[in-house]
């Protein structure tokens, strides 16, 4: 989502087409792809000839068709995970990981939402029909 922290939209996206980049990865410089649904209809309005235009920033199941509608975009990228206490028994027990969230404390791990990825799918495959 590198794309997210420029100020120029519309100048980014040419040089990236100029060099051969096919796919965007997009919030739409906002802190979920809902939120920057503008900008990501922006872009894929007019530059979705040229790149696949790819929403990203905090979708998941409950939000994939919302977006998908928001945004126009013909792809999109999400987690479908939750957080759930973790035993820590690993020999990586102690190290701390990154999250949308923040930084998670040892005893809490992202794992698959089984229900979010089907809504994710079938969010998907409905918008490509």
């Amino acid at each position: 989502r590198a794309i997210d922290h420029v100020a120029d939209l519309d100048a980014a996206a040419r040089t990236l087409i100029e060099v051969g980049v096919a796919r965007l990865l997009t919030s739409g410089a906002a802190d979920t792809a809902l939120a920057g649904a503008g900008r990501i209809r922006h872009a894929v309005e007019v530059f979705g000839s040229s790149l696949e235009i790819v929403a990203a920033g905090g979708v998941h199941g409950g939000s994939a068709a919302d977006v998908l509608r928001a945004t126009g975009a013909p792809a999109i990228h999400g987690s479908c995970s939750r957080l759930v206490q973790s035993e820590g028994q690993g020999a990586g027990a102690s190290v701390r990981m990154g999250s949308a969230t923040g930084v998670l404390a040892e005893n809490v791990r992202s794992q698959l939402d089984p229900e979010s990825a089907r809504a994710f799918v079938m969010a998907a495959r409905s918008s490509s029909q």
